[in-house]
């Protein structure tokens, strides 16, 4: 490992601990049956490994290792975005789908899913504990993670859009949407396709608190289009 990735990953993990205030001090037991005994025994039979003879065992509280994780996975993001072939991947229009704390024993630091609108690809990036990129790409037919609020309000956005202009009046309903994927009507074999081979949204309009919604419309957010829409066949 390089000196200056050393610094960089140093410096990640200082400031998950700066989020996470005296962790050290939160995350403790009140061990003296355990030190009365030796090294504490584990539950048997039970993962995650529960040790067996330890007393009030205080942990650290969840909004701190949730605040922890979103520094950790906002530093490892600065860094993934500064990488220039992961850039060159993305293009101009793209979108961060998921992002989370990788797992330590891969060596991974964080994930993250991205979707270039361009090209219409799925771009996974994972930046591992040495400070080096692990790129895989997919194309929009194979795999597609879930909507994300952006492309939600943006597909709601372009469906109001479309459809005022054509005289529908949406003002007294409630726009929500979610990422569509193709009947068996529609593909060109047997086999089904798990995914359209662009970014499409399913958009619906309605009175919300549960009643059905009474208008529909299609959006493909990689042409900034509305495919179709018109009423909800009851």
């Amino acid at each position: 490992m390089t000196n200056a990735l050393g610094y960089t990953l140093l410096a990640m993990c200082s400031l998950v601990l700066s989020a996470c205030g005296n962790s050290a001090n939160e995350n403790v037991h009140t061990a003296n049956k355990a030190h009365s005994h030796g090294v504490p025994e584990v539950v048997p039979g039970v993962w995650p490994p529960v040790l067996s003879n330890i007393e009030n065992q205080r942990l650290l509280p969840t909004p701190r290792r949730s605040q922890g994780a979103s520094v950790l996975i906002a530093v490892a993001r600065n860094s993934v975005m500064s990488n220039p072939n992961v850039l060159t991947q993305l293009g101009n229009r793209f979108t961060e789908l998921e992002a989370s704390v990788g797992d330590a024993k891969s060596g991974t630091v964080a994930n993250f899913l991205f979707y270039n609108y361009t090209t219409d690809q799925t771009v996974s990036v994972a930046l591992l504990s040495n400070g080096s990129i692990d790129q895989k790409v997919y194309n929009a037919s194979s795999y597609q993670p879930a909507e994300n609020s952006e492309e939600i309000s943006t597909a709601v956005s372009l469906a109001i859009e479309a459809m005022t202009d054509d005289g529908v009046d949406l003002a007294e309903f409630k726009g929500t949407a979610m990422l569509a994927f193709p009947a068996s009507s529609e593909s060109a074999s047997e086999d089904r396709l798990e995914f359209y081979p662009q970014r499409l949204l399913y958009v619906t309009f309605g009175e919300g608190d549960g009643i059905e919604p009474e208008y529909q419309a299609l959006v493909n957010l990689s042409q900034a289009s509305v495919v179709e829409y018109g009423l909800i066949r009851q």
